[in-house]
């Protein structure tokens, strides 16, 4: 199997599942990034993880294209921006995710990431 499929598969129903928990769990939502951005060593340790698992994807996978390939690629390039976002400046990505979960921010970027996710399912699965 292509990586690319492969990677667009896993992206895809990991986003779905992951929209779809949101908006079912949306009122806890708050509350979770609320604890979670109380921990600082948390928010350190998952930039690890983010960077690494990024790093992974955009190791293996660096394809510019303008289809889902290149979806791919940008998905793993921001993994790789985030995880190192939350290493150097783990209090700013306290502030920016309370300041997602207020508001309609979080709706419209669960709809982007859903709609993203259900591309991904479709060109990994169909195509």
């Amino acid at each position: 199997m292509d990586i690319s499929i492969y990677l667009a598969r896993v992206f895809g129903i990991y986003l779905v599942v992951a929209c779809v928990a949101l908006f079912a769990n949306r009122k806890y939502v708050s509350k979770v990034v609320e604890d979670f951005s109380n921990n600082l060593g948390l928010v350190f340790f998952s930039g690890f993880v983010h960077l690494f698992l990024g790093l992974l994807v955009v190791v293996a996978h660096n394809v510019w294209a303008l289809d889902f390939r290149g979806l791919v690629t940008l998905i793993g390039w921001f993994g790789v921006f985030k995880g190192a976002l939350r290493l150097f400046s783990p209090r700013k990505v306290v502030r920016l995710g309370e300041e997602f979960t207020s508001g309609k921010k979080l709706i419209v970027w669960g709809v982007v990431w859903l709609a993203l996710g259900l591309y991904l399912i479709c060109a990994g699965f169909f195509s």
